[in-house]
């Protein structure tokens, strides 16, 4: 196998001083068997070609085009990588490896998380400008941070693992998802799990809502604020019993359980001025 030791001093790798040997591996803060860098200073990218990469613990990498995951290269990763352009997954496998508890920052302007398979990254750091889109399905095994951004799923799903009822964090994001996309979080508490779902298309609008489950068995919901008249989405607001009025014609919002068998109590919140004021929960059906 080839090993390859590079200098520290490329534009787009800021690293700690750390450089160790072993008979099979040159290690400097993360194992390098195949990779390829450009080092045009406005679109480095970094391509992880069959790598298995390990990025130690107070390492810092910064890149300032995309990544590129391939060939079956993973990342065992216990450090930070800050990215500003796209992250491509296409290694088939989930990228990341051993629950290592490293960080992934988006801080560029309009970035992607896509390719040919899903990433399952620990903590992911939404920064910068811009909107974040997901172009395939994604997972964090430790924290989603939105921060003041927007992740717009678009027709994926962003699927939070930890159970922990503050592992998604913010300031002023949220989660915006169209049609088939939504927000999953795990569940194992009989406490309340905020979904900060939104959107930006049309009139801004943020609207979470909070999901308690009845029991502490595990249970893993979706939610998807669809920001739109439910009946321009097949589920018509004219099609009900005399019992119910006034639906809400601005937005609504898609709540599943996609895994378990426990109920839940469920919380909608709205602008009462901007919204209107409404007496309660209802179900839609779409007919076809």
């Amino acid at each position: 196998m080839k090993n390859n030791t590079f200098n520290l001093t490329f534009t787009f790798l800021a690293l700690s001083a750390c450089v160790e040997r072993s008979r099979s591996v040159v290690e400097v803060c993360f194992l390098l068997t195949a990779f390829s860098i450009n080092l045009s200073a406005q679109s480095a990218w970094w391509i992880n070609n069959s790598s298995k990469t390990h990025i130690k613990n107070g390492t810092f990498i910064i890149v300032p085009g995309d990544v590129i995951n391939q060939n079956s290269g993973t990342f065992d990763n216990s450090g930070t990588i800050h990215l500003y352009g796209n992250w491509t997954n296409n290694a088939g496998n989930a990228a990341f490896v051993n629950s290592s508890p490293g960080m992934v920052s988006l801080r560029g302007d309009t970035q992607t998380i896509g390719g040919s398979d899903p990433t399952l990254f620990y903590n992911l750091d939404l920064q910068g400008t811009g909107v974040k889109k997901l172009s395939v399905n994604s997972m964090a095994e430790g924290v989603l941070s939105l921060n003041d951004r927007e992740l717009n799923t678009q027709n994926y799903s962003m699927s939070v693992l930890n159970a922990d009822t503050s592992a998604v964090t913010r300031t002023t994001g949220f989660v915006s998802s169209l049609d088939t996309g939504f927000l999953a979080r795990n569940t194992n508490a009989v406490l309340p799990y905020f979904y900060h779902v939104g959107s930006s298309t049309g009139t801004l609008r943020y609207r979470p809502v909070a999901i308690m489950p009845t029991s502490a068995s595990s249970n893993t919901f979706s939610v998807r604020m669809a920001n739109t008249d439910p009946t321009l989405e097949g589920f018509n607001r004219d099609s009900t019993d005399v019992t119910v009025a006034n639906i809400n014609d601005k937005f609504y919002h898609r709540i599943n359980r996609i895994n378990g068998t426990d109920k839940a109590d469920i919380k909608i919140f709205y602008d009462n001025v901007a919204d209107g004021n409404f007496l309660k929960i209802i179900p839609l059906a779409k007919y076809t």
